[in-house]
């Protein structure tokens, strides 16, 4: 393995952050996974769609010295239910990232309904507060993982080497 030019000590913060942040990333995606997971449990109901907000923002990435478009698809979707009489509000659409495959089954899903309108709405019998409009996983996880993963593997080895480095001085 070829030794950084960093010094041991830089290495060692450098490789702590970027093993923090893959931590990070992957803790996002179990959160959602366990989520998710969970939803497999919800009960359906009737529920009325209040409001939806839908939206992209584009942004420009340059992939070698082509710059590419990058879209991140936006939903806020707003409704409520009724479960043992208690009227709930709930806010979210599902657990994971939307891509664009869960964008246009969701555009095709509420773009044929109105403010009011009804809509299925799964929700947990243990905690009826928690509940969603499409059960699973949106997306697919392999970005988060590959990312993730990847950071946790490169801030080991920087934080692996920082330690050899740091143990030969002494």
């Amino acid at each position: 393995m070829r030794r950084s030019r960093l010094s041991p000590e830089v290495a060692l913060l450098l490789g702590l952050g970027i093993a923090a942040f893959g931590l990070f990333v992957l803790g996002r995606l179990l959160r959602d996974w366990r989520g998710a997971d969970r939803t497999r449990r919800f009960v359906a109901t009737h529920g009325r769609l209040r409001g939806v907000h839908r939206g992209t923002t584009r942004t420009a990435t340059t992939r070698g010295s082509v710059a590419a478009p990058h879209v991140a698809f936006q939903l806020r979707v707003r409704y409520s239910y009724e479960v043992a009489g208690q009227e709930h509000v709930g806010t979210r659409y599902g657990y994971g990232r939307i891509g664009r495959k869960e964008w246009l089954a969701a555009r095709a899903l509420l773009d044929a309904r109105q403010e009011g309108s009804a809509i299925e709405v799964w929700y947990d019998p243990n905690r009826p507060a928690d509940a969603v409009v499409v059960r699973g996983l949106l997306g697919r996880p392999w970005r988060e993982l590959s990312l993730g993963g990847g950071a946790v593997a490169i801030g080991v080895a920087l934080v692996h080497d920082a330690l050899e480095r740091l143990a030969s001085v002494s």
